[in-house]
Order: C-alpha cells, then structure tokens, then sequence
C-alpha cells in the first residue's frame, strides 16, 4: 500500500515538473525579453569519457582519461566486478571542452575567475561571424562587431561570439595542429568602449599575433576589475 501511495505521488510530482513552466522578464536599455527557463539551450562541449565516443581535443594532450579508482582490492567499477562506479577524471580546460577563461591565461599573475563576482543571470548577445582570411589567418576584425566597426551603440554585458561554419564535427575535432580563428586587438577594445564585460567563445591565441595581445590587456584587465570592485 505504501509503495502504492509513493509511486502515485511520485508519478504526480513528475507530471507537475514536466508541465510546470517558469519564466522571467528581463529589462535592458529599453527593451523586454521574456525568457523561459524551462527551455534553455546548452552552448557547452562537455568533457567525454573515451568509452562513450569521440569528443575534441586539442594542444597534443590527449583525450582525457577516465579510470576506475583500485587500491586493496576495492575496483571501482561495477563492469569490473566493483560495487559502485568511482572514476578519477584527468583532463585539461584548455583542451577538452567548453571552459570559462579570463585574464590569468596570459598574464604572471594568478588571475583566477572564481575571484570574479558574475550575476547569476544577465542579458548576453549571441552573435555569429565569419572571420577574415588574412594570410591565412582566421581573423575576427571591429568590423565584425554587431553594427560594424564604428558603431556606438550599447551592447549588454555578456557577448557570445559563434564562428561560422559551425559544423557539428566541432564536437569530435582534433584542434591540435591547426590555426583556429582569433579577435583582433581592435575588436576586443570596442567592445569593451560599449560596455562588454564577458566575452565567451571557443577561441584561443594560438599564433604569432599572441605577442601584440599580450600587451594591449589593459582593457580587458579594467574590464575585469569593475566586476571585482563593482562600487568603483
């Protein structure tokens, strides 16, 4: 009888769940967006396991490496006999998946996003571009910036750049020896002169114009300081 009554409420609450909708509206610099937040959509690649398929990887490291964890007779893995599944996972955020990076990734400093204070929900544009091919480089110029290069209009906090073609073989791409697009010194500053604080893609320095970014960072580091001390 008991199982009964908890199998009927159970059924109940999932039903609930699956019909329940919830969602928000957001107000920036003069416009209304309401957003369901039963309906999201994952931008993300995740970290996968070897054994359940190919995922990317990049920089000569690897896949990443799933292993069950056996000291004293304990295995940690029901396909081998264990009684649970108890995996170490070793990987690497620069080449294994979706990852969230900041300044420390090119500076000495330990720079470390977790020091960041980012709202949980903010207003973020998605924006797709085609980079220029200049000497055979993939390059993302200010006049891919949403209204072009001398546009002033506002942009909201948060920017996601998609390149295009966007195949799904992303999912599964060695990126290791190759030359993947990149953000001209040019494109980064305006967008941080209207008004963007989070810039998030799959991009990486990865070639010689590395050394002319390092050392234009000085907006993207007050950038980052403006989330850090918020009241200044």
């Amino acid at each position: 009888m008991l199982k009964g009554v908890l199998k009927g409420r159970l059924s109940l609450f999932l039903y609930f769940m699956d019909s329940m909708e919830m969602n928000i509206t957001l107000n920036w610099n003069g416009s209304v967006k309401i957003v369901d937040l039963t309906s999201p959509i994952d931008l993300s690649l995740p970290i996968r396991d070897p054994r359940k398929g190919d995922g990317p990887e990049a920089w000569y490291v690897g896949r990443p490496k799933f292993e069950p964890v056996k000291e004293d007779g304990f295995v940690g893995s029901v396909a081998q006999g264990g009684s649970v599944n108890f995996t170490n996972v070793s990987f690497n955020p620069h080449g294994h998946g979706t990852h969230t990076e900041c300044l420390g990734h090119i500076t000495k400093e330990a720079e470390s996003v977790n020091e960041i204070s980012i709202p949980l929900l903010m207003p973020c544009l998605v924006h797709s571009i085609t980079p220029d091919d200049i000497g055979g480089d993939l390059i993302i110029t200010a006049s891919h910036l949403p209204g072009g290069a001398n546009s002033t209009e506002p942009l909201p906090p948060s920017f996601i750049i998609r390149t295009l073609p966007n195949s799904v073989e992303k999912k599964s791409k060695n990126w290791a020896n190759s030359n993947p697009p990149f953000l001209d010194v040019d494109f980064t500053n305006k967008l941080v002169e209207r008004g963007e604080k989070i810039i998030k893609s799959a991009l990486d320095v990865s070639n010689s114009k590395a050394k002319e970014l390092l050392k234009k960072t000085n907006n993207v580091r007050r950038a980052i300081e403006s989330f850090k001390n918020p009241k200044k």
